[in-house]
């Protein structure tokens, strides 16, 4: 159970950083 639960927050963790990247990816486009 405990190595599930840190593999969700794991994927959680990905997902939330790939999220940013692409935010500010898409905010560097449009200021260029």
């Amino acid at each position: 159970m405990a190595t599930m639960g840190n593999d969700e927050h794991r994927a959680v963790a990905c997902r939330a950083r790939l999220g940013d990247v692409l935010r500010l990816s898409a905010i560097g486009e449009q200021r260029a």
